[in-house]
């Protein structure tokens, strides 16, 4: 089963804008709930970037879940467009962000409409992530580990599926900035997760870029894989008066 999300496509509704950490969990349950009216019980849920935070989003909220399908699922927590302002964010301190600021060029650049908005938008979210990262160092005291860019609405639903013994493919493409984050994260907590996991999630990769679908080849390679994996039945642990498969 494949469906819109609201806003998209023939689905009705409006997006005004798209948050990482804000995934569409009304829409997904909207789709578990038509198949669970045709009483399929066993569900393996495949979703990329976006979708692929959605599904890690609403796990929790579905018991059918047997296994799960994410394709170039981002790590951070930002809004949809925000990508490389977030990285910068991430990466520079507010007076390093200052001193830049300050070059010559930079501020050339100030008259230069879109430059202007580019910096704006990474001063905003840097400010942003500056007043988050405070908030959690007082909810989470302690020294911070270097990953605190890592979306903690990603690595606890992400958790929860491992310890329920839920199996998970993840699928990026090697050249895409996703996987290049996915694999600085694994020295944190995203790599404690997957050790705890013991198997259960297996990471494939596939030449190119996998986001967004831009050729034949990531869409051939996604599907492929998908339908490989789920084949392989190793979801299909399922309790012994479930009824029949399904995926959305």
């Amino acid at each position: 089963m494949r469906f819109d999300y609201h806003g998209v496509g023939e689905s009705t509704g409006v997006i005004d804008e798209l948050w990482l950490d804000h995934p569409f969990v009304d829409d997904l349950m909207g789709a578990v709930g038509v198949l669970r009216d045709r009483h399929v019980s066993n569900l393996v849920l495949v979703g990329t970037c976006f979708g692929a935070r959605t599904v890690l989003g609403t796990a929790e909220r579905i018991p059918e879940l047997r296994g799960a399908v994410l394709l170039s699922t981002p790590l951070r927590g930002h809004r949809m467009g925000e990508h490389a302002a977030a990285r910068f964010a991430a990466e520079m301190t507010l007076a390093d962000y200052l001193r830049r600021a300050t070059r010559l060029r930079v501020v050339q650049r100030l008259f230069d409409p879109q430059w202007r908005e580019r910096y704006m938008r990474i001063l905003k979210v840097k400010l942003r992530s500056s007043v988050g990262s405070a908030a959690a160092s007082s909810a989470w005291p302690g020294p911070r580990d270097g990953y605190h860019w890592v979306s903690r609405k990603y690595l606890d639903p992400l958790r929860w599926v491992v310890e329920r013994r839920i199996p998970i493919l993840m699928l990026y493409g090697a050249e895409e900035e996703y996987y290049g984050e996915f694999q600085r994260a694994l020295g944190g907590e995203l790599g404690e997760i997957l050790r705890q996991a013991d198997g259960l999630i297996e990471v494939r990769t596939v030449d190119g870029v996998m986001h967004s679908f831009s050729t034949p080849h990531a869409q051939d390679a996604a599907i492929r894989h998908s339908f490989e994996w789920i084949s392989g039945g190793r979801y299909a642990a399922a309790p012994a008066h479930a009824g029949s498969p399904g995926a959305v």
